[in-house]
């Protein structure tokens, strides 16, 4: 282990005084449109003094997540604690995101011992290629918007509340988790049935059946299957009020 260790360590010495240029600041990641793609979050700070702070989150299955936070410099983090080997990150950016390598430090243990699977649960894992998040889809930006939709759904602005919303889901579904997604296209449905516009209602939820929801959910861990079934009756519920609405105006 210690000889392994000292190799990670002289590697990293040579790639740093390579000096990297620095990597672009910014959100990447994203979710996916099933619930069983997870969702993740790389975020990268501006440079300052030679290194770029960075957090990056990846839930996977079961509620099984990755949490890692620390410093990149030239193109590269480690993440050390007292008596453990040193997790090495190696950061570098793509023509669409960014590639994270994490670089074991033993790479003959099984892989629930390697060092930077002290992150993650069981069923969670971070290393790959992660998209950049578009303008306005950022977490920063999400949360502003679903904050001012609040704010005219508590005015009862039910038209404005709708159209903040859809462009929204529009554009950044695929960088939501599936929940929040589902959440989303909700709560426009919704603001449609208090307008009484059924016929849009049902629309929007088209996609979303009873029959199609529940094969879904049987696919699932316990985790995501409580999550995903919460969302999912809510949707059934604003679709019966939607078609009684529909009927009655016949």
């Amino acid at each position: 282990m210690k000889k392994s260790v000292l190799g990670i360590s002289f590697l990293f010495s040579c790639v740093v005084s390579a000096q990297a240029p620095e990597l672009p600041a910014g959100e990447y990641g994203g979710g996916g449109s099933h619930p069983w793609d997870g969702w993740s979050k790389l975020a990268i700070a501006p440079a300052k003094d030679g290194k770029q702070a960075f957090e990056l989150e990846s839930v996977g299955v079961n509620g099984h997540v990755c949490s890692l936070s620390g410093e990149i410099e030239a193109g590269n983090a480690v993440l050390s604690e007292e008596g453990e080997a040193p997790c090495v990150l190696l950061f570098s950016a793509t023509k669409d995101g960014m590639e994270v390598v994490p670089v074991d430090s033993d790479p003959d243990a099984p892989p629930a011992y390697q060092s930077c699977r002290r992150y993650c649960g069981t069923r969670a894992w971070f290393g790959g290629v992660y998209s950049k998040v578009p303008q306005g889809c950022d977490q920063a930006s999400i949360k502003q918007t679903q904050t001012a939709f609040e704010e005219y759904r508590k005015k009862q602005q039910f038209t404005q509340a709708e159209e903040v919303l859809k462009p929204l889901f529009q554009a950044c579904a695929d960088r939501m988790d599936y929940h929040m997604a589902r959440t989303t296209v909700n709560n426009i449905a919704r603001m449609q049935t208090v307008q009484k516009r059924w016929k849009d209602c049902l629309a929007t939820l088209e996609p979303y059946t009873k029959e199609a929801d529940e094969e879904i959910a049987e696919e699932l861990y316990p985790v995501e299957r409580e999550i995903y079934l919460e969302a999912a009756k809510e949707t059934h519920a604003i679709q019966r009020r939607c078609r009684f609405g529909e009927k009655a105006q016949q």
